[in-house]
């Protein structure tokens, strides 16, 4: 009997056959796990994911040929772009020289195809707080993370008066913040906003178009509506300089007559998934402190 698919052609790290020259490929449970982790956060470089994979239930140590050391990332990688040869995921290519993830492979849902380089950027950037904060609160003693929300779900669309015009304008705003996150900490639930500073926006549209919207959306409850809470956090984090964090910082508190500068909170990265813990140290600044003689710093679960 004559099988109906073709034979591939050698296997290469580079290219992969048509769809109806692949023999079809027997899921296992971690596979499909990985499959919904994609359809979760989008994309994710093979260092997210053998860290987030974990939280799915799979433990290496758990497994019957497991020797220990990191034998296990290698195999689970392999795995990674098998499953990307039977076209079960895609696979992305970065073209920014001094992105520091440059040489992981990224991986895509099927859905995502076109990112341009920046946001596949800033995609890898959001993965990154995400696994670090689960990874630091795994060693917490009082702290837990309830809910995570990530995408179109969390957007919303705000109208609101510039306040920066005399004459009357009014803007409508659709917002989607980076990560909606409900945490626990002694017993207490609150609701954190983050927001992945993007180095190319101009001071308008961060302002106009997201601190603005913001501010709106708090004034009407739309955190009560959705969430059933009154009181909520932006928490603006910069990956790329120290000056860029001030800089936001001078620019809340400048305009603190029509943004409440109480809502906001601006940090830099101090983190990476290899060392997690720094992420809930006190390296959160708010606005109406920034300048002060005694400037006060914050924890995320402050």
């Amino acid at each position: 009997m004559t099988s109906p698919h073709k034979k591939a052609k050698k296997y290469t790290k580079t290219h992969r056959p048509p769809k109806d020259e692949v023999k079809p490929l027997r899921l296992t449970k971690r596979d499909k796990d990985t499959l919904r982790c994609l359809e979760w956060l989008g994309v994710a470089d093979t260092t997210q994911l053998t860290k987030i994979i974990r939280f799915y239930g799979y433990k290496p140590e758990d497994q019957p040929n497991y020797k220990g050391g990191t034998a296990w990332e290698t195999h689970y990688a392999r795995r990674l772009r098998k499953l990307w040869w039977h076209w079960h995921i895609n696979r992305l290519r970065i073209r920014d020289d001094d992105y520091k993830l440059r040489r992981d492979e990224i991986y895509a849902h099927p859905s995502q195809t076109k990112l341009s380089s920046l946001h596949l950027r800033h995609r890898l950037e959001r993965n990154e707080f995400l696994i670090a904060l689960l990874l630091a609160l795994l060693e917490h003693p009082t702290a837990t993370l309830k809910k995570v929300q990530i995408g179109e779900k969390i957007s919303f669309k705000i109208s609101y008066k510039n306040p920066f015009k005399k004459e009357e304008e009014w803007i409508t705003k659709k917002v989607t913040p980076d990560l909606a996150i409900i945490l626990n900490n002694k017993g207490q639930d609150m609701l954190v906003f983050i927001e992945i500073d993007r180095s190319s926006e101009s001071r308008v549209r961060l302002l106009l178009e997201k601190l603005l919207a913001y501010r709106k959306w708090f004034k009407k409850k739309g955190a009560k509506e959705r969430y059933s809470f009154e009181k909520f956090r932006i928490l603006f984090l910069t990956t790329e300089s120290e000056r860029r964090k001030n800089s936001i910082l001078e620019y809340i508190k400048e305009h603190d007559d029509v943004l409440n500068s109480r809502l906001f909170a601006v940090g830099h990265k101090n983190y990476s998934i290899e060392d997690p813990e720094p992420i809930l140290d006190a390296i959160w600044q708010c606005a109406e402190d920034y300048g002060e003689v005694n400037q006060q710093w914050h924890t995320i679960l402050d």
